[in-house]
């Protein structure tokens, strides 16, 4: 087929493509690259577009991702299938793979859409960190909510504070939050 059209079947004869170019010979899609004697295998896709095999002609836009590496020539399809054996899969950035390029090849990564990539997994002693500071915070404000009835001892302040966390109280409701916790 001539440039700007694909050859839907690469199993037809020759013959038979002469004999009714129109059957066998297709319009390319948008956002394809189609040179002379492009087949549907070997139909390349631009940068930053993705298609789920090489049999078909649906071709997305990777508006989440910037690691859809698209594909060009049949040579250059054949060296994309083997970086999928070493951490890309088809049509995608070292690295990524799946659907739209939205998927990471490591375990230890995930996809993150503001970052539009991979992303390393945050450690467990991050977590931790935060657990920490929650549960000391959390035991602090229970010390004083059981503490602040007996507020007699301390006076007019004691008072004040009573009544401020009593209104705080009314509008938040910690025993819920408490519960929760």
């Amino acid at each position: 087929c001539k440039e700007g059209f694909y050859l839907q079947n690469a199993s037809a004869l020759p013959e038979d493509i002469f004999r009714g170019p129109t059957k066998h010979c297709k319009t390319c899609p948008p956002n394809a690259n189609c040179a002379t004697n492009t087949t549907l295998e070997t139909l390349g896709v631009r940068r930053d577009y993705w298609r789920a095999s090489p049999l078909t002609t649906e071709i997305h836009e990777c508006d989440a991702s910037d690691h859809c590496s698209g594909s060009g020539s049949a040579a250059d399809n054949s060296r994309r299938r083997l970086a999928g054996s070493g951490g890309a899969g088809p049509g995608c950035d070292l690295g990524h793979t799946g659907p739209l390029c939205e998927w990471c090849v490591s375990d230890e990564q995930y996809f993150s859409r503001a970052e539009r990539g991979c992303v390393d997994c945050p450690t467990t002693e991050r977590f931790g960190i935060l657990a920490g500071v929650v549960v000391a915070l959390a035991g602090t404000a229970l010390l004083l909510y059981h503490a602040l009835p007996s507020t007699e001892a301390w006076g007019r302040f004691g008072a004040r504070a009573k009544r401020r966390l009593e209104i705080v109280e009314s509008q938040v409701g910690f025993q819920p939050k408490c519960k929760v916790l």
